[in-house]
Order: structure tokens, then C-alpha cells, then sequence
């Protein structure tokens, strides 16, 4: 028996092979993928964006823009969100519960050089 996956390495993009039993003449290998890729040789990147989106998942949370990247994908963010996936909201903007920081109708402003630091001020 050919050792199909160690001569001819038909499988890219960080996916595994296992070599098959020849009981199918046209199956001699089967690639098994790295998430974000899919195809019978893992060649083809599955757009992350569009397959959650299909299941009613948004990848980004708070209105976030979702952008496909090769193997996975990338999220911009609104103003007012921040992380990964945009899934954590600025102290200004976060209305759980009607709190807010500032108080006597002062406007909350977001502060410092990086929005993650959660820092506001209040004019």
C-alpha cells in the first residue's frame, strides 16, 4: 500500500492526513482541516464572516464589522466597543442597568490613548 499522505502531501494549510483503505479507488487519503479551512485538500479558505452570518451568529458583537481574513477573520469595531469581537463596551456607553458615570446631565467622553483602559471623563 502507497503512504498516499507522506508522498504526495496533499494536504495544506496546517490539516492532518490520514491515508484510507483502498475500498474506494477514488478516496486514498482524507485531509482533515485546521479551523478555517475546508475543500478535500484544505486549499479552500471558508469565509467566517459569511458561514456564521448563515447560522444568525454575528462573529462581531456590537454592530462590529466582520472582515475575512485567510483562515479566519478580524472584526472592526464600532466607537465604543473593544476586543477580540468587539464584545466588551466602554463604561460610556454601557447602559446596564441605566448606570451612568456622569451625573447632573454632564456627557461622558471617552479618555486615554487606548479605549480597553475604560477610562472616561465628564464634561
Amino acid at each position: 500500500m502507497i503512504d498516499f499522505c507522506r508522498v504526495y502531501q496533499p494536504c495544506f494549510n496546517g490539516a492532518s492526513c490520514t491515508n484510507q483503505l483502498i475500498h474506494n479507488p477514488k478516496e486514498f487519503y482524507k485531509c482533515h482541516c485546521a479551523k478555517g479551512w475546508g475543500g478535500t485538500n484544505c486549499s479552500q479558505d471558508i469565509d467566517e464572516c459569511s458561514e456564521i452570518r448563515k447560522k444568525y451568529q454575528v462573529p462581531c458583537s456590537g454592530n462590529g464589522q466582520c472582515i475575512n481574513t485567510k483562515g479566519s477573520y478580524r472584526c472592526i469595531c464600532n466607537e465604543f466597543n473593544y476586543g477580540e469581537n468587539c464584545q466588551n463596551t466602554h463604561i460610556c456607553q454601557d447602559n446596564q442597568f441605566n448606570f451612568r458615570p456622569c451625573k447632573n446631565s454632564g456627557v461622558c467622553l471617552i479618555a486615554g490613548e487606548n479605549i480597553s483602559d475604560n477610562k472616561y471623563e465628564c464634561k
